[in-house]
């Protein structure tokens, strides 16, 4: 999933270092943004300041301060989306379904990243209880989220050989791929 967000990066900057950094500048500039903007919503301007400072020392601290196009800042900015759209309680429904599209876009790039269900599951859970549909609404925008990594991979037929690596191809010992 990383490539196919890559691509418009790569036509805007080329192979200009300068430029690449610009833009992985702005993936963690814009997900520093969204962490403000959950710390104040959970606390106030003080947590959400502190949050998005100290996302912004610690990431990638030691390689000029996170100027570096990887997939943790750009899967960072789709989980913190999606945290942030949960919140948004003003947007009702559709808040569920495009925080499902933003953490699907996330585990398209860092699979990883599918651990943000457990904090949207339970958030749902704590602000609006058992209510099934909003659910529901989270786990279809995930797989719409994930759908470009899944075309991607039944075009290229891929998929059956990734799942069946990924899930019984570890125990074959003639086969250590």
């Amino acid at each position: 999933g990383i490539f196919l967000l890559l691509i418009p990066v790569v036509l805007f900057a080329g192979i200009n270092y300068l430029k690449i950094r610009l833009v992985a500048s702005l993936f963690n500039y814009s997900t520093a943004l969204l962490i403000y903007l959950i710390g104040r919503r959970l606390g106030n301007e003080r947590v959400g300041a502190v949050a998005a400072i100290a996302y912004m020392l610690l990431m990638n601290a030691t390689e000029y301060f996170g100027f570096l196009l990887k997939t943790e800042p750009i899967s960072n900015l789709f989980v913190c989306a999606g945290i942030y759209l949960l919140l948004r309680t003003d947007l009702n429904y559709r808040s569920h379904l495009l925080s499902g599209v933003s953490i699907g876009i996330s585990m398209m790039i860092r699979q990883n990243t599918g651990y943000a269900l457990l904090i949207a599951g339970y958030w749902i859970w704590r602000t609006w209880g058992y209510e099934l549909k909003r659910y529901v609404l989270l786990a279809v925008g995930v797989a719409l989220g994930f759908l470009p990594f899944l075309i991607y991979l039944v075009y290229n037929g891929v998929l059956f050989d990734m799942l069946h690596y990924t899930t019984f191809g570890i125990s074959d010992l003639n086969n250590l791929n």
